[in-house]
């Protein structure tokens, strides 16, 4: 490039060109860089997320519509009646932001640029953003490095990969260093083709993740926890991960304008759902960049293919074409044309480029881009490398088992299969060994363990291991999850003194984002609620517990980076007694018969978080219990009324104390109860056998099991010790309901029997 570059200089132009240009500079001179976007901010108007929330709120609209709003606004004249609808309105918002300085010139830019001569340098400007540039002087020079002839066509995107992949193994035996070596056009429909096939070969690349921060389990805890709390720094204390937790501030502290509301927690789920989960990028590796992002690398460009590159604009946008004409903006057929030419310019400008497509993937087939023809490219079909199997056994080994697949599944031979089988004879091929290989222990991150995670742990190590280490289980808000925490939340504000059901009840309905049908399901469930609030009520008047607390907790510092947590639904309790009640909408099981192997053991937990609480540490416990807060499997009896029959499903079930004179106080029907699921004594004052009821010093070994339980947890994830080993007794079974039951590949000596023991 041979611009002159002279002092005062203000340079608009892309990233690319400003470091090339910068290695062109021999003296001293002062001059600037700025890219096209950064200087149209400053000169037409800019908005910040003060601006969005103000748009969301006045004009209640969606997160996502209030930035169309905002990106069209810098073509508005605020001043002018259009006599149409949608510009009349953008004149009008634009209007309205101006005078609540939410919308602003950059003035001291502005007056800045007085002092400076701009160059607008080798940068494409759309018609609507000339008017911007009025001033500035416009150098193009073109910059030719290729005289691109051919394109690789391949029939799969795993063929084209394992293509990029030899190519850029001769690139490194060549001597090119690998941090040179750049892919382009990357899309995430490549993610799984390039981790795997890049892997094989052993080539380190700075691959984008493919998840967004809102996949992740804590920021959905983050966000689920902040619809309560509505404070970002008591959600953000429960946040483990330090590099989730530096995300997520990053987000929230552009949202400090305001104390937090509903609508900034939708701005935050949309900036979640665009932001991808941080990653570690290494120096020497291949790296991802856009076309126009490219100096002098070796390049290779994927994906040529007529839905990705050049990317086609279609009239169907907020603004239509002929709206767009009245602002002198660039039509969808414009863009089109100059988006062509401008990937044109950009592969014309890369010295050492390789151009590739495929025809399909797994789910849909493709065609290759309309610019294989303008450029009069030559198309390269089953292009092979004679030094392929130079590089990787594992590639090898990989590439002989597929090559034995289409040979056993279609008789299909194909030309390097002798070749293959000459140099691997025994290559395992239909065999598995599933036996989990020890982690390093150093890669373990604080330790923070609840009922949920152990009892994982005990139904199967290698769950915990998928679940809580690689954390591959990604959280799906199902209806049922959507019902439950509905419930609990009534539940937890029917004592307040302006409580109202349906306001309580729909105000909290109205973040859920729920579907047609769902709304129906829970218009219908509003009348469960009353049924159980007024149940509850009667339940109460027999206990002499009339203190309650909801939502409660509780964090235990079991050692150095080891946190057991958890939450009690409900605590009955007066100055020295205490009931533990856990609400269920799902399958209830009380039963303690698996706390020996660590499974089932929630009442249990409760009793040893309680027992750990500064609160009621001294309380003596009188009861544990689950009650069960959604009935739909309730037995059609002609002679029982069914209302009678839900009010007794709603019965605490779980284990009492023996002791009367402590359950009387929760309990003043104990002796026939109407509030515990099977309570009933003898006129001798003896339990009968179906009443579940444990001495003092019983519920307290209970708590001793618990801590033992936890030790055994934490010994054994310190140690990394994550065999595949799953339960069964009798009808259960740790397997039957495990998302992870198809990545295991569990064989029927992994099971562990276990025997029931009555407690």
């Amino acid at each position: 490039m041979a611009l002159d570059i002279k002092n005062n200089s203000l340079i608009v132009t892309s990233n690319r060109n400003k470091e090339v240009l910068l290695k062109s500079i021999t003296s001293l001179v002062d001059v600037k860089f700025i890219t096209k976007e950064e200087y149209i901010k400053k000169v037409s108007g800019d908005y910040n997320e003060e601006t969005i929330y103000f748009v969301m709120n006045k004009y209640n609209t969606t997160y996502l519509l209030a930035r169309i709003y905002l990106n069209y606004l810098k073509y508005i004249d605020e001043n002018k009646i259009y006599n149409e609808s949608k510009l009349d309105f953008l004149s009008s918002l634009k209007k309205d932001l101006i005078s609540n300085n939410l919308y602003s010139l950059d003035k001291l830019f502005i007056d800045y640029l007085k002092t400076r001569k701009v160059i607008l340098y080798n940068i494409e400007l759309k018609k609507e953003e000339k008017q911007f540039f009025n001033n500035a002087e416009l150098i193009n020079e073109v910059d030719i490095k290729n005289n691109i002839d051919k394109v690789y066509e391949f029939s799969s995107i795993n063929e084209e990969v394992e293509f990029i992949c030899l190519a850029i193994l001769n690139d490194l035996d060549k001597g090119t260093p690998i941090n040179k070596i750049t892919i382009s056009n990357y899309s995430e429909e490549y993610y799984l083709s390039i981790k795997r096939i890049f892997k094989l070969f052993n080539i380190p690349i700075n691959l984008t993740s493919r998840r967004k921060l809102y996949s992740n389990i804590q920021v959905l805890n983050f966000i689920r926890d902040l619809r309560t709390t509505y404070s970002f720094s008591d959600s953000l204390d429960k946040i483990i991960d330090v590099d989730i937790k530096n995300s997520i501030i990053k987000i929230c502290n552009k949202y400090l304008f305001k104390k937090v509301d509903n609508i900034i927690i939708d701005c935050l789920i949309n900036e979640f759902k665009n932001t991808s989960l941080p990653t570690i990028n290494i120096e020497q590796a291949v790296n991802i960049k856009e076309l126009d992002e490219i100096t002098d690398e070796t390049v290779y460009l994927i994906g040529f293919n007529d839905s990705s590159i050049p990317v086609l604009h279609k009239d169907e946008e907020y603004l239509s074409d002929n709206l767009k004409k009245l602002l002198n903006m660039e039509t969808s057929v414009e863009e089109n044309l100059n988006e062509k030419i401008k990937v044109i310019n950009d592969i014309k400008s890369i010295s050492n480029l390789t151009i590739s497509y495929k025809l399909r993937t797994d789910k849909e087939m493709y065609f290759r881009s309309s610019l294989v023809d303008e450029l009069n490219l030559i198309i390269i079909t089953n292009y092979k490398f004679d030094n392929k199997y130079n590089y990787s056994l594992l590639y090898n080994l990989y590439t002989l088992g597929i090559k034995k697949d289409l040979l056993n599944k279609y008789n299909l031979i194909d030309e390097d299969l002798n070749k293959l089988l000459f140099n691997y004879k025994d290559n395992n091929y239909k065999t598995y060994n599933n036996e989990y290989k020890t982690i390093d222990q150093n890669g373990l991150d604080k330790i923070k363990l609840s009922y949920t995670s152990m009892n994982s742990f005990y139904e199967c190590n290698f769950k915990y291991y998928l679940k809580y280490i690689l954390k591959i289980d990604k959280y799906e808000e199902t209806l049922a999850t959507k019902i439950g925490n509905a419930f609990h939340y009534v539940l937890s504000c029917y004592k307040k003194d302006d409580f109202n059901l349906e306001d309580c009840y729909f105000n909290y309905l109205k973040d859920l984002n729920l579907t047609k049908k769902e709304v129906i399901i829970f218009n219908k469930l509003k009348n469960e609620l009353e049924l159980i609030i007024e149940t509850i009520k009667l339940q109460n008047s027999y206990s002499t517990l009339d203190n309650e607390v909801y939502e409660e907790e509780i964090k235990v510092d079991i050692k150095k980076d080891v946190e057991f947590v958890g939450k009690v639904d409900k605590i009955k309790y007066n100055d020295d007694l205490l009931a533990i009640i856990d609400y269920k909408t799902g399958k209830m099981d009380s039963s303690l018969d698996k706390i020996k192997y660590g499974l089932g053991m929630q009442l249990p937990v409760y009793m040893y978080l309680i027992k750990n609480s500064e609160r009621f540490k001294n309380h003596k416990v009188v009861g544990i219990y689950l009650q069960k807060i959604l009935n739909n499997d309730i037995p059609f009896n002609i002679n029982q009324d069914y209302e009678e029959k839900k009010k007794e499903f709603l019965k605490l079930d779980g284990y009492s104390i023996s002791e009367i004179d402590c359950l009387e106080k929760l309990d003043i029907n104990y002796s026939d109860s109407k509030l515990i699921k099977g309570l009933a004594v003898k006129n001798d004052l003896e339990f009968y056998a179906k009443s579940k009821v444990m001495s003092n010093e019983e519920l307290e070994d209970l708590v001793l099991n618990v801590k033992s339980k936890i030790k055994e947890c934490v010994s054994n994830i310190e140690a990394c010790n994550f065999d595949i080993n799953p339960k069964k007794i009798n009808k259960f079974d740790s397997c039957e309901y495990c998302k992870f039951r198809d990545v295991c590949f569990k064989k029927i000596e992994d099971y562990i029997d276990i025997v029931e023991q009555e407690v």
